[in-house]
């Protein structure tokens, strides 16, 4: 599973001023916030494997209006070319 969010993570590209949180569904008040794509990846490093399937990571902007979530569960869009998804990881 953490190859699988790692592939993801490779193809996100962060704004300026924009930043990464996560958190487990189990626990939502439990937020890691992460300030560069380095970062997360360390992060995602120290996971258990069979924690990923729960996690959900959400992109944050100034304008909130350009936040948004993904989960592993992109993975099959991601390695599928889905330009919609590929674009926002791309912060397009």
């Amino acid at each position: 599973m953490k190859n699988k969010l790692n592939k993801i993570v490779d193809e996100l590209l962060l704004p300026e001023n924009a930043w990464v949180s996560y958190w487990n569904e189990k626990n939502p008040n439990d937020i890691t916030d992460c300030y560069s794509v380095d970062e997360l990846k360390k992060h995602i490093d120290n996971i258990e494997n069979e924690e990923v399937d729960g996690i959900v990571f959400q992109v944050n902007h100034e304008d909130d209006e350009e936040d948004y979530q993904f989960t592993v569960d992109f993975y099959e869009r991601v390695i599928g070319g889905n330009q919609f998804i590929l674009d926002l990881l791309h912060g397009i």
